[in-house]
């Protein structure tokens, strides 16, 4: 009796709030819209097929913005039968689309929805634009086996119409964001429809084995995240795609342990992209994606897309008052500042504002006020920082726990507390000091590169210099692009993890990534106003020094670190050689390496002289033996 008391009984709203169409009909009526308002029905592609129809209300004028996108909320019980009995659902209770242990998808529901304008329209409006959508190709399966079986033949249709309608061609394509199910027909065929649709005949199988255009696409699917959110899951991959390239960054596809082995994804362009990493470009093309959504009854739908460049191009005699949009605020971990002009006033701040005033849902922008309201020129100032709501409060706690007690005393702790009592002193010269080899590791950088444009700006131009690096008797290696033996693509077992490593202490990349890193730091710190009054570099490392200082412009940095690197790796491959570290001031030590190399007839010099206390010797590996 309970739930029946809470049914409402029928009334003037019942009969249309059961008709699906009324929901964009709601829509256009509360916003005053004048143009087309409906729903379309095709089935998981449904979302697309709405705004396939938006674009073509664009392209032909009759409207100048468009709404469309999609709505799913239906996982009743009819639903989840109807799925349970086709079937099609995980056992696993897990989505893991391409996978080796993909057993079927799982349901979500969701709304997602875009605001569509004419480029021009947006640009001359003032809009802030995401991102730019360039075509959408649709296909139909026609004729085929059953109603559940999708055929990769169809599918490709819609790939290679969309490119032929954006202007650009599959091979500029960076990611693709998969309609990916997760149940092994769907994903099987669906591969093979991109391998169609990316033109992979034998000839051009047998050019990707040999070149570094191996697998240059990142494939994934947000339903690894979020379910199958049905009449939504197109949508739902779109606001994906479009958010990586507004932000510049190639999003996981979570619970893949390894690629499904009868796909030989390895043998194609796409890779699994199971890391989030900074997507690098260079400047003869702007970031390129494609969407797929496919539904019931062979309705095929691709979206090509490209990252937004604005630009300064005049329109009507007035500058382009559009501009991308802002981001949101996604680093790993948070800093908070305080300041206050006496430790009584910074603990009775921390103990109002932020003791307890601490959520999850906006850590973020207390971090950001925080900021915003230190002040350098207090007296007490102090920081924290954490990955996560509970690092931050426990060291809130501790350095409140210090200030009742010894507020006078300096603090500073390994967890990131740091706190002092005493004139803030601006008057010291800055100088940075640039690492050299032997400080690369896989993954450098990836961090603020996928947080921050200023970093990922220097693997961008390196991109651009150097179009390929390595020796020619590297053979399989010499046409890797620098970015990809620093951010390579996921590897699913330790042997291929350990080449990794292997190839990035190969002197002919090790040499030019590290200087593209520390270029990746040192152009963050400029952004943030820090400027250096001298540059120095250790061994390699003078090389960017002179960069930095204004002695070589980017194409030469990037030209020298290339050469000097090459030339070291061709001076070893003739003579194995080794360097070791040598507690011994320098002069003292070359008395020594001229007595032994006189009694042992070998050849080792001082290499660094790193310190009064430490030098580096070096010579071929025998020698140093």
């Amino acid at each position: 009796d309970g739930i029946s008391n809470e049914y409402q009984p029928w009334q003037e709203n019942t009969f249309p709030g059961l008709l699906g169409n009324v929901v964009a009909g709601r829509i256009a009526n509360r916003l005053d819209f004048g143009g087309t308002n409906c729903i379309t029905d095709a089935a998981c592609a449904s979302s697309f097929s709405a705004i396939s129809m938006a674009v073509n209300e664009l392209y032909l004028g009759d409207s100048d913005l468009v709404l469309a996108g999609g709505a799913d909320t239906m996982n009743d019980i009819l639903m989840h039968m109807c799925f349970s009995k086709t079937p099609a659902l995980s056992k696993s209770g897990d989505c893991r689309p391409f996978s080796d242990k993909a057993d079927g998808t799982l349901l979500g529901e969701g709304i997602a929805m875009f605001a569509f304008k004419r480029l021009e329209d947006a640009e001359r409006d003032g809009d802030n634009i995401y991102a730019l959508l360039k075509s959408v190709g649709s296909s139909s399966d026609g004729r085929s086996k059953s109603i559940y079986a999708p055929l990769s033949e169809g599918q490709s249709k819609a790939i290679i119409r969309a490119y032929e309608r954006a202007g650009f061609g599959a091979e500029s394509v960076e990611m693709v964001e998969a309609h990916g199910t997760g149940t092994k027909a769907g994903d099987a065929a669906e591969f093979g429809g991109l391998k169609i649709g990316y033109g992979l005949g034998e000839e051009q199988r047998q050019y990707l084995q040999s070149t570094y255009t191996k697998q240059w696409c990142a494939l994934g699917s947000v339903k690894s995240q979020i379910g199958h959110s049905k009449a939504t899951a197109g949508a739902a991959g779109l606001f994906k795609a479009v958010m990586s390239l507004h932000q510049g960054i190639l999003p996981p596809t979570i619970k893949v342990d390894r690629p499904n082995p009868a796909l030989n994804i390895d043998q194609t362009p796409f890779y699994l992209n199971t890391q989030t990493r900074p997507w690098i470009r260079s400047d003869d093309h702007p970031r390129r994606a494609g969407v797929s959504s496919f539904g019931f009854g062979g309705s095929n739908f691709h979206i090509a897309l490209e990252e937004y460049l604005p630009n300064t191009q005049k329109v009507e005699n007035n500058e382009r008052k559009s501009s991308k949009a802002r981001r949101l605020r996604s680093a790993s971990h948070e800093i908070f500042l305080f300041s206050a002009s006496t430790p009584q006033e910074l603990l009775q701040k921390l103990q109002a504002e932020y003791l307890n005033e601490l959520e999850i849902d906006n850590m973020a922008w207390l971090a950001q006020q925080s900021l915003t309201d230190f002040s350098v020129k207090h007296e007490c100032r102090a920081s924290v920082i954490g990955s996560n709501l509970t690092q931050i409060q426990s060291q809130i706690e501790l350095l409140v726990a210090h200030l009742q007690k010894t507020p006078q005393k300096p603090l500073q702790t390994p967890n990131g507390i740091h706190y002092v009592n005493e004139p803030s002193s601006v008057d010291g010269k800055i100088a940075l000091l640039f690492p050299g080899q032997g400080s690369q590791y896989v993954g450098m950088s990836q961090g603020i590169s996928c947080i921050w444009e200023e970093s990922r700006s220097a693997w961008d131009d390196s991109l651009t210099h150097l179009s390929h690096l390595g020796l020619k008797s590297d053979n399989e290696l010499r046409n890797i692009p620098l970015h990809r033996v620093v951010f390579p693509v996921p590897a699913f077992d330790e042997e291929d993890q350990k080449d990794q490593q292997i190839y990035l202490t190969k002197t002919q990349w090790a040499q030019p990534a590290i200087g593209t890193c520390s270029l990746s730091i040192y152009r963050l710190l400029s952004k943030l106003g820090l400027d250096a009054d001298m540059v120095a570099g250790h061994s390699y490392g003078e090389v960017t020094a002179l960069h930095v200082a204004g002695a070589m412009d980017t194409k030469t940095f990037f030209q020298v670190s290339r050469k000097r690197g090459e030339l070291m790796a061709q001076a070893a491959a003739s003579t194995p050689g080794s360097m070791a570290a040598v507690k011994k001031n320098p002069t003292k030590l070359q008395e020594l390496l001229k007595k032994w190399n006189e009694e042992l007839g070998t050849d080792v010099v001082v290499a660094n002289h790193n310190s009064p206390v430490q030098s580096v010797i070096s010579g071929s590996t025998e020698d140093i033996e």
